[in-house]
Parts: structure tokens; C-alpha cells; sequence
């Protein structure tokens, strides 16, 4: 009976005077404008759609920390006007899962060259994001 005494005085103790972190969640969604550099298009020419969730935590009144997973449509794309009467059409399409915008430090495509002109011969992503949060409190 000591026991049982115990275990109800802890749990209403316990209760009434705990802190518990809430989180907070919801889903993303919207447009990419994206390019590859190193490829000779210039522009952010190439759209996609970026579509995910989101999970954060107020640490402060201002301060959140936050986590995000995102499926990303990125690329690239040619839009000269010439490009459908003389053939030449270019379009790279790339679907990653990440976080917000993007400037990737390994190449997506290597080129040969030398080595001292990694950042000018390879291709890289290049990724500005413009997303709405709609939040939904737990």
C-alpha cells in the first residue's frame, strides 16, 4: 500500500508540474528555378516542384530549430530559339530529396580537365527554392 501511495503521489506530482517540448509540423510545397553550372546555359531556366514536410521545435519566443525532407526537381535547359530548328534540344532533369536551396560541392558530372580548374570544367547544381509552410500544431 506504501508503494501504490508513492507511485499516485509521483504521478499527480509529476503531471502537474512537468515540461514537455511541443513539436510542431506541417507540409511544403512549391516552385524551383534551378541551372547547372558548368554547362553553358546560362539561367535558371529549368522549373521543377519541390513537395515535403517539415518538423520544428520553438526554443525560444524568436529562436526554432527545424528539420525539413524535400523532394526536389532540379536541371537544367536550353530555351534558344533556335534550339528546335537546328536539333539541338538539352534538357538534364534531376530529382533529389534534401534541404532547402542548393549549391553542391561534388560535381554532378565530371568533365576532363585540369585539375587546378575544378570549379570552371565540371558541373555543378545551382538551386534557388521559394516554398509555402502550412503548419499543423500536435
Amino acid at each position: 500500500m506504501k508503494q501504490f501511495a508513492i507511485l499516485i503521489f509521483l504521478i499527480v506530482f509529476a503531471g502537474s508540474t512537468g515540461f514537455s517540448q511541443q513539436f510542431e509540423g506541417g507540409v511544403i510545397g512549391g516552385f524551383n528555378a534551378s541551372q547547372v553550372d558548368g554547362d553553358l546555359y546560362k539561367g535558371y531556366h529549368k522549373p521543377g516542384i519541390a513537395l515535403g514536410g517539415y518538423v520544428q521545435v520553438n526554443l525560444s519566443r524568436m529562436v526554432y530549430a527545424a528539420m525539413e525532407l524535400k523532394f526536389m526537381q532540379k536541371g537544367s535547359r536550353n530555351i534558344d530559339s533556335l534550339a528546335t530548328n537546328g536539333q539541338i534540344k538539352y534538357i538534364m532533369r534531376l530529382n533529389y530529396v534534401d534541404l532547402r536551396g542548393a549549391y553542391s560541392l561534388l560535381p554532378i558530372r565530371e568533365q576532363p580537365g585540369d585539375p587546378l580548374w575544378y570549379w570552371k570544367s565540371n558541373q555543378f547544381n545551382n538551386l534557388l527554392s521559394t516554398t509555402i509552410l502550412y503548419r499543423l500544431d500536435f
